[in-house]
């Protein structure tokens, strides 16, 4: 039998999106809003599980509820010393900030900001989080400039792939990004539950 491609999916996705996302049913770590689908929660819990990242680079804080999700599942896998980097262009962060999360204030574009993302992530197994401007070209400077601090057999994320955007958004990125660079692989993680906000963006570094 073989996996639903992206496209057979959304008939499925759209549905759930709308309650999930669009009706503000968004699911939530600790009463922190995280806008992403409980099915892609739980698929970062299994690659966090099977990888063991060092640290969780993850651009696009928004709430902070995804960043305190990752630091929490790195310690409940017994990784105490991993450490998780946020990045958004302005504070939103409900609850407070946490300790073993890094939350860095900046556009990700900013050549300060890339560098403290290369400095955190050196020496150590680095996973990346791409979610945050959807729009391509800014993610595909995200790509460009953050696609070396991720470690082989480690995934850099790119959220918001689904169909629906098309050459717009980040799944456009994605392939363009694919046709450049060598030493990566898209993945078909994402089908193990379906649906989410992370299908088709799970590239994995070879």
């Amino acid at each position: 039998m073989e996996y639903p491609t992206e496209e057979s999916r959304l008939p499925i996705f759209a549905p759930l999106y709308q309650h999930i996302h669009r009706r503000k049913n968004d699911a939530s770590w600790k009463n922190v809003p995280i806008l992403k689908m409980p099915t892609d929660l739980i698929l970062y819990s299994d690659i966090i599980y099977e990888t063991k990242p060092e640290l969780i680079v993850e651009i696009g804080t928004k709430f902070g509820g995804s960043a305190l999700f990752f630091r929490d599942i790195l310690d409940s896998f017994g990784l105490p010393d991993s450490q998780v980097m946020t990045i958004d262009i302005k504070d939103g962060v409900l609850q407070g900030k946490r300790d073993r999360i890094q939350y860095v204030i900046g556009n990700s574009k900013d050549a300060d900001v890339i560098a403290q993302a290369k400095k955190a992530a050196e020496g150590k197994k680095t996973m990346l989080v791409i979610d945050g401007n959807h729009d391509r070209k800014h993610v595909k400077w995200d790509l460009h400039n953050y696609h070396s601090i991720v470690t082989p057999g480690q995934y850099m994320v790119v959220e918001d792939c689904y169909i629906d955007r098309g050459m717009y958004g980040p799944g456009f990125a994605r392939d363009w990004f694919l046709e450049r660079y060598n030493g990566w692989e898209k993945t078909d993680r994402c089908k193990k539950y379906l649906v989410g906000v992370t299908m088709g963006g799970w590239l994995l570094k070879k």
